[in-house]
């Protein structure tokens, strides 16, 4: 489930990625393509994340307490105002100019 949930939300954000990496990457004679390469280490990065998630998912009981549930949705929230996740998407938003640098 996490896996799923994973792909069908990352695959818009990563798709320019794909396809900009495609554009310059030469071609390979024999094997995997480069780009499949990519595309792979980039599920396996995304599979390792879903089963750590799905294992803490597991490990932690049904019930949280209130205080503990209203900081985790706090701290998830306070992140998407941190200056790193700033810089992260700017690289994110244009491949182009990540790949050119």
């Amino acid at each position: 489930m996490w896996f799923g949930m994973m792909t069908v939300m990352m695959v818009p954000t990563v798709w320019p990625w794909v396809s900009a990496f495609n554009r310059f990457s030469s071609p390979v004679a024999s094997g995997f393509s480069r780009t499949g390469t990519f595309i792979a280490g980039y599920a396996a990065a995304w599979l390792l994340y879903s089963i750590a998630a799905a294992s803490i998912q597991l490990l932690l009981p049904h019930e949280l307490p209130k205080a503990l549930a209203a900081g985790i949705l706090f701290t998830a929230g306070a992140f998407q105002f941190a200056p790193i996740k700033r810089a992260c998407l700017m690289h994110c938003r244009n491949p182009l100019t990540y790949f050119l640098t």
